[in-house]
């Protein structure tokens, strides 16, 4: 249910999509865009994946790394200096 929820919130935010969400027992309105949701949301999911798979948080910081247009996007948007 953890991942269900946050990529149904990342997903449905049309109504176009009624059936995915449908798909996945959610009979509600579709959700409001948020830019500083979504990221919470991207960043969740990111750590329970990283978590799940067992990746360590050196491991992690190289792996973040490799995405460096995202992240300079990220840090100009959210004014966030990772760690």
């Amino acid at each position: 249910m953890f991942v269900h929820k946050r990529i149904l919130e990342l997903t449905y935010t049309g109504h176009d999509i009624y059936g995915f969400a449908n798909g996945l027992n959610y009979s509600g309105t579709p959700f409001h865009w948020d830019d500083e949701r979504r990221y919470l949301l991207r960043c969740e999911l990111d750590a329970f994946y990283f978590h799940l798979y067992g990746i360590v948080r050196d491991a992690v910081g190289y792996i973040m790394d490799t995405f460096p247009i995202t992240r300079c996007k990220e840090e100009q948007q959210f004014r966030r200096v990772p760690n």
